[in-house]
Parts: structure tokens; C-alpha cells; sequence
């Protein structure tokens, strides 16, 4: 069993094309992967609804902060279906299981002598009587001396930012300067997991790039702030405060796991679990998460699969400069096959970031995905009313052998090069028709050469189902291929090596329809009209 999750959307606005590519996307070709591969998998995810930009954006909307996270949930779970994503569930962190689970964490780790309390400096607004938490406090950074940056950290130099430190501190409610005054906190004593920690990291199936970040921050470990002086997210027992976001959400995981089934606890701790994140998070992953999972005896994470950031057009994405395009407003205009294959064309498994170019989104699509892909299953026409001869086992052992290549890649979480191998396939089956001409054949020569191009283009279309499902299922109904619907239906895996050629294929459809200029243009002129508002 794998239990397969992605990092939780935050749920303060809509889903924009940067936050499919590390992980949304990775996870679901995963998911799907190992289904037809034979290992039953759970794809668990949820809306992240708790902590201070939610509040503050909920105060903008003039909505309470539930109001608002339940609004993105219900959007982000839409687009996420338009794009074929394949939860099992998509739950959220404002749940009963997700505070029940938080408490649980929260004493057992208080029982192992993990959480201790110690008094800190907090920013307070004397007008508001009350704690200020760091995304209302702004002021100008020591370092760069950026203006208007959060008290917790600059997002001109990235320096994190103690209380006390920003120049010119003011609340952004009152406008007036808030006082530092102590409080009472509740840390969780890393320091304490120092050791099984570095196991951890040591041990992981993990990415060298990834261990170097996270073996440069173990050698600095420091006991973590699990609360906030704060109203919006779960209560922290006796007190006035919340836990810290970063306390609950990983916790969501599992939460939504048991409000998916009764066996969570069983499931979660006897499987593979495999978390999906962008390189934004790696800290929280591999370091706070494992020890929270330690301090309470729960299963770690087996793999937790990293990818770098996406751009647009060469620039970041940026909510505030108009700078992105949401998903639903791409899904509007292509489909959704279209941008699954586009993004896993260009992500690696690595932290390099990739950026989103309209003109390549054209060119891939119209010059890799539907001339070769679309162009073959259009051509088995050619196959019409014959007779198909199942190919000789030796032309099929070299197919099989790229299969083997596939399923060792996609096991390693190298989605691009699956996708590679796959159309590798495909150019095959091309590569057939252009050089034995079967229109210019006998009947009977011509069904042993379509029996062959048929052949690669049912095991090419099988393994296309994890990045292009729509497309994929279109073209095993053509190719009369039965298993599939087995497969999704009552979880059988396909066994690669008993498939032949069927006898006979149903008339071919067109799969795609070209990406024309115009339709891209529609997107420049709304990235355009956004960006200078």
C-alpha cells in the first residue's frame, strides 16, 4: 500500500499554474502509476485554513476567515477535478479530525517530555489590547532596508526577521507602533531528536541535492515555536492562543486519511508514505514533520520528492503584481491533457526551477503530442477492416524492454523521462508506418505491419494513462482495449507481458485539436491587462 500526498494548497485565493508543477501534478502521475503497476495506492490531500494571511485576506473580503478558506476549498477542489486530479479525498485542516489528531500529537508529545513552555517577545498593540501576530506588524528590514516587510521575514532579502528587529515597527490596523511584551510559549524540543533525525535524512530515499540543504540546517538545529497569540485556528488547551500553522498542517495528512477510512491508523503506519512538496517547504518536511511523527511512534515517510519553483514568461509569479494565470482560466480554453503533458515535458526530479513559456506550450503540444501521438492513433485507419496478426515475440521483447525502463523511472519519481520513454514508443509505431507503407501492401502483409503499429501504440497509450488520462482512455476505446476499465473499476494491474494485439480496432477519431495562436493570445492579453492594473 502507498499513501501518496501532495503539500496542502493554502486557501486564501484561487489555484495559478505555478503550484501544479511540483507537486499536484507529480503526485497524481504517481498515484495513477502505481495502480496500473499493481500497487493500490491512496492519493490523500486537503485545503491548508489556518493561520494569519487567510485572516488577513478574509479581513479584506470583509468575510471571517471561515467563510473565506471555505470558499477557496470548494474553488481549489473544483479546479483540481478539471485537471483530472485523482484524490481519494481532499479534505481540510479545519476539521474535527484534523483538531483531534492535533491535540492527540500536541499531549502525546507533551507525555515524552518533547514540549516545554518558556516566555518570548511578542509584538502588542496597546490600542487593540492584544498580541499582534508577525504578518500584522510591518516595518522597514535592518538588513536591506526594505520597506513595508513582515515582522517574521523580509521578502526583499529573505533574511527571517526576530521580534524587536524590524525599523519602525506599526500595526497595520491601527497604523500606530505596537510595544514587544513577553508571552508564554509552548516549544517543541527538536534538539531532543537531533540524532534520529540525522538517521532519518541519512537513511531516506532521499535527493542529494536535498540532503546537503537539510544537513546544513540539522547542524543548527534550534527548539520550535509551536503557538501563536492568535484567535484564527485550533486552541491550544487552557490558553488564549493557537497552535502555529506549521504545527497542524502536516497533521492534515493523516487527518484526512481518517476521515477517508476507519483503518487510518493502520494504513498510514503499514504503508509507503510519499509526500509530494515544492522546494518552499523542505524544512517543514524533512525536519519538523519526521520529528512530530517520531515523537508520537508513527510511521515516517518512506520518499518526499522535491521539485523546484515555475515562472512565467521568465518572471515570478506574483499575486500582487497580476503576474499569473489561474488554472481554471487555462482549463477555460485547453484541455487539460494539454498542460499535464506540457508540465511534465518540463520537470525534471530535481530542485531546477522551469519556466512556463506560452509559444513552447504551443509548439509541444502541436509538434510533439499531437503530431506523433495524435497523428498515429489517427492513422490506424489504415488497420480498418482487417484481420490484426498478433507480432512475433521477439519484436514485442524489445517493447517490453521499455516498459521495464518506464516502470524503473516512474518507480524513481522521474516523471519526464517515463513521458520520454513513452513516446519513444509511439515515434516507433510512427517510424513503422512511414518505412513498410502498409497502404501499398497486400491485405494479408498489411494486417502483420498494422498488427505491429496497433501493438505499440496499445502499450504507448497504456503507459500515456498517468500523465494524459482523458486522451489515454479515448484511445484504448479505439484500440478496443477492455483492460483499463478493469483496472480503474476493481484495481486489477495490467500484465504487460500477455498483452497481444487485438484482432480488430474500432474507427478512429481525431484525440486533439491543434493550439491555435489566437487562443494563446487570450491568455498574453489577460496576463498583459492583469499586470498593469
Amino acid at each position: 500500500m502507498r499513501i501518496i500526498t501532495a503539500a496542502l494548497p493554502y486557501a486564501n485565493g484561487p489555484l495559478h499554474l505555478g503550484h501544479i508543477r511540483s507537486t499536484y501534478l507529480p503526485a497524481d502521475i504517481y498515484k495513477r502509476f502505481s495502480n496500473l503497476f499493481g500497487v493500490k495506492a491512496l492519493y490523500v490531500c486537503a485545503s491548508d485554513e489556518h493561520g494569519t494571511p487567510i485572516a488577513l485576506e478574509a479581513q479584506k473580503q470583509g468575510k471571517s476567515p471561515e467563510e473565506l478558506s471555505s470558499f477557496y476549498h470548494k474553488m481549489q477542489e473544483e479546479d483540481f477535478s478539471k485537471l483530472n486530479i485523482s484524490f481519494d479525498i481532499f479534505h481540510s485542516t479545519h476539521s474535527k479530525e484534523n483538531e483531534e489528531l492535533t491535540l492527540f500529537f500536541f499531549e502525546k508529545l507533551k507525555e515524552k517530555g518533547l514540549i516545554y513552555k518558556k516566555n518570548v517577545l511578542q509584538y502588542y498593540c496597546e490600542e487593540l489590547e492584544r498580541f499582534m501576530p508577525d504578518r500584522y506588524v510591518v516595518g522597514t528590514c535592518p538588513y536591506c532596508k526594505a520597506e513595508n516587510q513582515y515582522a517574521d521575514q523580509c521578502e526583499a532579502c529573505g533574511k527571517t526577521l526576530k521580534a524587536g528587529e524590524l525599523i519602525s515597527p506599526k500595526c497595520i490596523i491601527t497604523g500606530k507602533p505596537p510595544k514587544l511584551k513577553e508571552s508564554s510559549h509552548y516549544f517543541f524540543k527538536l534538539t531532543a531528536l537531533k540524532e534520529e533525525l540525522s538517521n532519518f535524512i541519512e537513511r531516506g530515499n532521499f535527493q542529494e541535492e536535498v540532503k546537503n540543504y537539510v544537513r546544513d540546517w540539522l547542524a543548527k538545529l534550534m527548539d520550535w515555536d509551536i503557538v501563536r497569540d492568535f484567535d484564527w485556528g485550533i486552541r491550544v488547551p487552557n490558553t488564549n492562543q493557537v497552535f502555529y500553522v506549521w504545527f497542524d498542517a502536516p497533521i492534515g495528512y493523516i487527518s484526512s486519511l481518517k476521515a477517508l477510512t476507519k483503518n487510518w491508523k493502520e494504513y498510514w503506519n503499514s504503508s509507503e508514505v510519499i509526500h509530494f512538496i515544492g522546494k518552499d517547504i523542505i524544512y517543514h518536511h524533512y525536519l519538523f514533520w519526521p520529528a512530530m511523527l517520531l515523537g508520537v511512534s508513527f510511521n515516517l515517510p518512506s520518499s518526499i520528492p522535491v521539485r523546484g519553483y515555475l515562472t512565467l514568461e521568465g518572471q515570478k509569479f506574483s499575486k500582487s503584481r497580476g503576474w499569473y494565470i489561474t488554472l481554471r482560466e487555462f482549463l477555460e480554453i485547453f484541455p487539460a491533457d494539454y498542460l499535464r503533458y506540457y508540465m511534465t515535458s518540463i520537470t525534471p526530479y530535481s530542485l531546477t526551477d522551469a519556466n512556463f513559456s506560452l509559444a513552447e506550450f504551443k509548439e509541444k503540444i502541436n509538434n510533439e503530442l499531437i503530431s506523433n501521438y495524435g497523428n498515429l492513433i489517427n492513422r490506424l485507419k489504415l488497420a480498418s477492416g482487417l484481420e490484426l496478426v498478433d507480432p512475433s515475440n521477439s519484436f514485442k521483447e524489445e517493447a517490453l524492454g521499455l516498459v521495464n525502463d518506464y516502470e524503473e523511472v516512474m518507480n524513481s519519481f522521474r516523471f519526464k523521462e517515463g513521458l520520454e520513454i513513452t513516446m519513444k514508443i509511439i515515434k516507433e509505431a510512427n517510424s513503422i508506418l512511414s518505412k513498410e507503407e502498409p497502404w501499398k501492401l497486400e491485405k494479408t502483409e498489411r494486417a502483420k505491419t498494422m498488427g505491429k503499429v496497433v501493438y505499440l501504440s496499445l502499450i504507448g497509450s497504456i503507459l500515456l494513462y498517468p500523465f494524459i488520462p482523458s486522451s489515454s482512455k479515448k484511445a484504448l476505446s479505439i484500440l478496443n482495449f477492455k483492460l483499463l476499465e478493469e483496472f480503474e473499476r476493481e484495481g486489477k494491474n495490467i500484465d504487460f507481458s500477455s498483452l497481444k494485439t487485438p484482432e480488430r480496432i474500432n474507427t478512429p477519431f481525431p484525440l486533439f485539436k491543434r493550439v491555435e495562436e489566437k487562443e494563446v493570445l487570450k491568455l498574453k492579453e489577460l496576463l498583459s491587462k492583469r499586470s498593469k492594473r
